[in-house]
C-alpha cells in the first residue's frame, strides 16, 4: 500500500496564528509545502496581499522554519529556535558541530523561546536528515478533478525511485485532503512519474531533477478509464510526456520570449489569477528523432485584448503586445501552416 502524504498546516510555524493561517488559505497557501513551493511571482503577490507580512519575515523566519519542519522529530517551537539561533538552511545546520547547535539551543530555551530541550541524538538526527534532503531536488504535486476543479485525495503518485545513490526504491505516495504529494529528496537525474486514481484516467510522465532544485506539477485529471490522459496545466520547468514507448512530446516552459528558437503563433492554454499571467504553448513545434518539442511561455495579462480567451491563437507584434488570430483553432492554423509551406517549396505564394 502506497504511504498517505501528510501535509503539515502552516500554524506549525511559529509567528502564524489563526488570523494568518486563514489568510494564507484563501490565497492558497495551506500547508508548509506549499509555503517552500513559492515562486517569485507567488511570493510577490502573496507580500502584497499580505500587509502585515514582510519580506524578511517570509524569507528569513516561516520559509526557514518551513524548511525545517520537513526533518524527522522536528516541532514548531524547535524550528523556531533553530532559526532564531541562526541557521536558515539544510546547509547551515549539517555543517555547524552538534555541540554547537545544542549550545545555541541551550541559549533558546534558557531564554524562554523554546519550552524544552531536545535530545542531542535528536539534534544529530536532524543534522543527518538535513544531509540526505539537500542531496535531492524537490517535487510539489498538486491533483484536481478536470470538471469541477475540487482536489483529489487518494490520488496515487508513482516514481520510479529518489534518483540518490544509495535509495533506487520506487517512491509511492497517496495525495492528501488537499491533493497534495510533496517529495524532497529527489536525485539528480531524469525521474519517470504515474498519477493514477479509480475512475480517473492515468496522468504519465517524466521530469528532471537536481540537488538544490524545485519544481511545482499541478495538474487536472479526466474521469474515465479508456487511456492514460496528457495534459499538462503549470510546470515551471521541464517536463516530458510519454505519449507511446517509441514517442516523447517534451514541454519546455521558457522566460523571455527571446529564448525562442522563433516567434511562432501561441495559443492560450490559461490565465493564472494568483501571478496575473497568461500560459501559452507554441504551435510552431520541433521533432528531432522520436522527441517532439513543444514551448510554453508566460506572459503578463496587459499584452492581452481584453476578450482573450482559452484556446485562441495570438500572434506577437512589434510592440510586444498580442493580437487574436478570430476565426482560427489550432488544427487549422497548422494546416494552412503547412499548405504554405508546401506552396512555397514549389515556388508558389
Amino acid at each position: 500500500m502506497p504511504t498517505v502524504f501528510t501535509g503539515q498546516p502552516v500554524e506549525e510555524i511559529e509567528g502564524i496564528g489563526p488570523s494568518l493561517s486563514q489568510s494564507l488559505a484563501g490565497m492558497g497557501i495551506k500547508k508548509i509545502e506549499d509555503l517552500l513551493a513559492l515562486d517569485v511571482n507567488q511570493m510577490r503577490n502573496l507580500l502584497s496581499g499580505l500587509p502585515g507580512v514582510t519580506e524578511a519575515k517570509l524569507r528569513e523566519s516561516f520559509i526557514p522554519q518551513a524548511r525545517f519542519l520537513r526533518l524527522d522529530g522536528m516541532t514548531g517551537q524547535f524550528a523556531g529556535g533553530l532559526v532564531k539561533s541562526g541557521f536558515r538552511t539544510y546547509s547551515s545546520l549539517m555543517n555547524e558541530a552538534t555541540d554547537e547547535v545544542y549550545r545555541r539551543l541551550e541559549q533558546r530555551h534558557s531564554q524562554g523561546d523554546i519550552p524544552s530541550m531536545p535530545p542531542k541524538e535528536l539534534v544529530q538526527q536532524w543534522q543527518l536528515d538535513s544531509a540526505r534532503k539537500s542531496q535531492g531536488g524537490s517535487l510539489h504535486i498538486r491533483i484536481y478533478d478536470r470538471e469541477n476543479r475540487k482536489p483529489i485525495s487518494g490520488a496515487v503518485v508513482r516514481i520510479n525511485g529518489t534518483g540518490l545513490s544509495d535509495d533506487n526504491t520506487p517512491l509511492s505516495r497517496e495525495t492528501d485532503s488537499d491533493g497534495l504529494v510533496f517529495l524532497d529528496t529527489l536525485g539528480k537525474g531524469v525521474h519517470r512519474v504515474s498519477i493514477s486514481c479509480n475512475g480517473y484516467q492515468t496522468w504519465l510522465g517524466t521530469f528532471s531533477a537536481a540537488a538544490g532544485s524545485h519544481s511545482k506539477l499541478v495538474i487536472s485529471i479526466k474521469k474515465g478509464t479508456d487511456q492514460p490522459l496528457f495534459k499538462i496545466d503549470e510546470f515551471q520547468g521541464e517536463v516530458i510526456v510519454s505519449a507511446s514507448p517509441t514517442d516523447a512530446v517534451i514541454f519546455k516552459t521558457f522566460d523571455a520570449i527571446d529564448e525562442f528558437p522563433k516567434i511562432p503563433p501561441f495559443q492560450v492554454v490559461s490565465f493564472s489569477e494568483a501571478t496575473d499571467t497568461v500560459l501559452l504553448t507554441s504551435l510552431w513545434k520541433q521533432k528531432i528523432n522520436d522527441q517532439i518539442f513543444v514551448y510554453q511561455l508566460r506572459q503578463p495579462k496587459s499584452l492581452f485584448p481584453k476578450k482573450v480567451a482559452k484556446g485562441n491563437v495570438v500572434v506577437r507584434k512589434a510592440d510586444g503586445a498580442y493580437r487574436v488570430i478570430k476565426g482560427l483553432t489550432p488544427g487549422q492554423f497548422r494546416r494552412e501552416l503547412v499548405r504554405r509551406r508546401l506552396s512555397n517549396s514549389k515556388g508558389g505564394d
